[in-house]
C-alpha cells in the first residue's frame, strides 16, 4: 500500500492585534490589495514590512495571496483573502465572528470573484461611506439571496434618507442577469434607487438594458436607475443630491445599519 505524500506542516504564527484587524477587515471586504492593507493598517511601517507579515500569515494558512488585475492599477496586484485557518481564528477571537455564525455564506471568497469584489470595495471608497456588502445582507429566500445587490448605502434622498442599491458590472453580467437585478430592485419597497457602476465601454449597453432611453424627456437625474463609470463617481458633482451618501466615521459595522 502506497503512502500518501506528507502534507507540508503549516508555520505556527503568533497573532498580534494588528493581525486580527487584518482578518476582520477581510470579513467585511472579503478581499483586499497589499497597498490598501498597508495604507490602512500598516501605515506606521514601510510597505516591505506589511508584505512580509502578510506572507507569514499566508505561510500559516491564515490568508491566501493572489495576483489579480484590479480596476485601480495597470499591473496585477497582490490581493489577500481569508484561508481556512483564518476563518477559524475569526470565529474564535474576533468580534466579526458574529457574521460567520448561523449565516449561509462562504467566508472564503471564490478566486474568480476577487476582481469584482475589489471593484465593489472601491465604489464604497470613492463614495466615502460605509457600504453594506452583499454577503452581509439578510435574505428571506434563496431567490432573494441570489439577487442581492453588490452593496447598499444610505443616501440623502429628498431630505428623508433612502437606501441606494449598487451593482458593479465589469462586463461579466449577461443581459438576463442584469434584468433579474433590475426586477429585484423594483420588487423592493425599501429601496429608492439603483445605480450601476461600470467601465466606460459598458455604460451605453447598461443604459440600454435598464431602458433609460425610453422614459421620455423627464429629468434623468431623478430617474431611479442610473449608470455611472468609476471615473464619473470620482467627481463630486456627478451624483445628484438625492443619491449622495451619508458619511460614516465610525467602525465598519456602523455602516451595516443601512440594511
Amino acid at each position: 500500500m502506497r503512502r500518501k505524500p506528507a502534507t507540508p506542516a503549516r508555520r505556527v504564527v503568533r497573532l498580534t492585534e494588528r493581525d486580527l484587524q487584518v482578518l476582520e477587515l477581510l470579513v467585511y471586504r472579503r478581499a483586499e490589495t497589499l497597498d490598501f492593507i498597508h495604507q490602512g493598517l500598516f501605515s506606521d511601517c514601510v510597505r516591505k514590512r506589511a508584505l512580509n507579515r502578510l506572507g507569514e500569515l499566508c505561510a500559516g494558512g491564515i490568508l491566501e495571496r493572489f495576483d489579480v488585475q484590479t480596476i485601480d492599477a495597470p499591473e496585477p496586484q497582490s490581493v489577500y483573502r481569508l484561508d481556512r485557518r483564518g476563518v477559524a481564528v475569526v470565529r474564535d477571537r474576533c468580534l466579526a465572528g458574529e457574521h460567520l455564525r448561523g449565516r449561509r455564506w462562504n467566508p472564503i471568497l471564490r478566486s474568480s470573484s476577487i476582481a469584482h469584489q475589489i471593484a465593489t470595495n472601491r465604489v464604497g471608497d470613492i463614495l466615502g461611506t460605509q457600504i453594506a456588502p452583499e454577503h452581509l445582507q439578510p435574505a428571506a429566500s434563496a431567490s432573494e439571496a441570489r439577487n442581492r445587490p453588490d452593496a447598499i448605502y444610505l443616501a440623502h434622498g429628498n431630505g428623508r434618507g433612502m437606501r441606494v442599491l449598487v451593482e458593479v458590472d465589469l462586463g461579466h453580467y449577461s443581459r438576463r442577469r442584469l434584468q433579474d437585478k433590475i426586477a429585484a430592485f423594483h420588487d423592493r419597497s425599501d429601496a429608492g434607487a439603483l445605480i450601476f457602476v461600470c467601465p466606460p465601454e459598458r455604460q451605453a449597453y447598461l443604459e440600454w438594458v435598464a431602458g433609460i432611453q425610453y422614459h421620455g424627456e423627464g429629468d434623468l437625474r431623478n430617474w431611479p436607475i442610473r449608470v455611472f463609470t468609476f471615473d464619473e463617481l470620482k467627481h463630486p458633482d456627478t451624483l445628484p443630491e438625492r443619491l449622495r451618501p451619508f458619511r460614516f466615521d465610525d467602525e465598519p459595522i456602523r455602516g451595516l445599519d443601512c440594511v
